[in-house]
């Protein structure tokens, strides 16, 4: 059985953009720290400040998009 925890290259970090709808018109966008390794062939990454919002891509910019998803789904829930 493989140790996951140890399993992965060190994590690496970028900026990218999130937004989140507050209200009926006004969105609000900002930047926010990925963080992110490879695992098995695919970028898994995290939002640092965040708690919660992971997801993976079989490329960085996968990656990107599909965290962005994750945070405004998370972002709707908690309106």
């Amino acid at each position: 059985m493989t140790d996951r925890s140890t399993s992965h290259k060190a994590c690496s970090k970028q900026e990218v953009p999130v937004e989140c709808k507050m209200g009926m018109e006004d969105v609000v966008s900002q930047t926010s720290t990925l963080e992110y390794w490879q695992d098995d062939g695919w970028y898994v990454g995290r939002l640092k400040v965040v708690p919660g919002v992971f997801s993976q891509g079989r490329t960085l910019e996968e990656l990107e998009e599909n965290v962005q998803d994750a945070y405004r789904m998370m972002a709707q829930e908690s309106d």
